[in-house]
């Protein structure tokens, strides 16, 4: 987690917003080893463990947020507040309950407060699991633009299409149009899962090349992807591809 760069990071949050899917950082360990059902961050980007993605895709909730102060519990002080009133509970009673003051149950239920990981277990046992707020691992979107793009980003830019370049994946350049995304390769070697991730995510796929055109992709060299004059007519060049090699 802490190997990434904050140009990496970048990278992921753009492709996070042009696929309108959350980018997560799966890994064992930061400086210590990842804590399972526990969510962390590193620049906004949600991060943890393997054993905690699984519960993730297996919709098990997940209410644990790690921050500099330690692992925190977000109440929903709406819903603490209705489950107090229907049990006929006075702020007198659900403070002796939970070992605080009134005040802090007063500020539980109006500001939506976080408590400490600890804290949240007496929490539960007076009022359940259901008062605390779920982990969102939403998008996240970048805070900076690119300060190079390279040339087949801003021939997209001219066609009217938004543009966010990655590293270290099967796809060089994400393209976005509307309702229309692109993964773009870039060069003569194309990674096999490209293909895969595009049918997955249900975006198209192209690859621009020097000379070697693959059998699997729609291609085009970077003199003709630079030629091209209108979205519609690349757009159309893709899905006329798809349509041949169904």
């Amino acid at each position: 987690v802490n190997s990434l760069s904050t140009e990496m990071l970048e990278q992921m949050k753009n492709a996070s917003s042009a696929l309108q899917a959350p980018s997560v950082i799966v890994s064992r360990k930061a400086s210590k080893k990842l804590q399972d059902n526990v969510i962390y961050t590193r620049q906004d980007v949600p991060a943890m463990s393997p054993n905690t993605l699984q519960a993730y895709v297996d919709d098990h909730p997940l209410y644990v947020m790690s921050k500099k102060a330690g692992a925190v519990v977000s109440i929903d002080g709406r819903k603490m507040q209705q489950i107090r009133n229907e049990s006929e509970m006075s702020l007198g009673q659900a403070a002796r309950k939970l070992g605080v003051s009134k005040r802090m149950v007063v500020k539980y239920e109006d500001s939506n407060a976080e408590v400490s990981w600890s804290k949240s277990a007496r929490i539960a046992e007076v009022f359940g699991n259901e008062i605390f707020k779920q982990v969102d691992i939403g998008m996240t979107k970048s805070s900076k633009t690119m300060t190079h793009p390279s040339e087949i980003s801003l021939k997209y830019e001219d066609l009217g299409f938004w543009t966010a370049e990655t590293k270290k994946v099967p796809f060089d350049i994400v393209a976005k149009k509307q309702n229309t995304i692109i993964l773009t390769s870039v060069g003569d070697k194309i990674n096999q899962e490209l293909g895969d991730i595009s049918r997955t995510l249900g975006v198209d796929e192209l690859a621009i090349v020097k000379k070697k055109r693959p059998s699997r992709a729609p291609s085009m060299t970077m003199e003709e992807f630079m030629e091209v004059e209108k979205a519609s007519s690349l757009i159309r060049f893709i899905h006329e591809y798809q349509e041949d090699h169904q």
